[in-house]
């Protein structure tokens, strides 16, 4: 399970995941053009482990980035955006 808040965001968003099923699992954050800016998490997690994970976006100029995060069986690709 998966929260991303406050979307939209002043300068930083927060990705709460919850383990439904024991897996790793990674996030991947883009530019909404698609270029690589980092990876915010990767580690394997167990069912019912919660991670919240912090994405500072006040050193990119951008106003809208993507997110990719993969576990073993799944990929799940969302966007958030920058509050004017």
């Amino acid at each position: 399970m998966l929260k991303v808040y406050p979307n939209p965001f002043a300068s930083a968003v927060k990705f709460e995941v919850t383990m439904l099923y024991d897996s790793h699992i990674r996030i991947d954050i883009f530019t909404h053009g698609g270029t690589y800016l980092g990876m915010i998490l990767d580690e394997n997690l167990n069912q019912g482990d919660v991670r919240t994970i912090e994405f500072d976006a006040i050193k990119y100029p951008h106003s809208a980035f993507m997110y990719r995060i993969t576990t073993n069986s799944t990929m799940l690709n969302g966007t958030i955006i920058r509050a004017k």
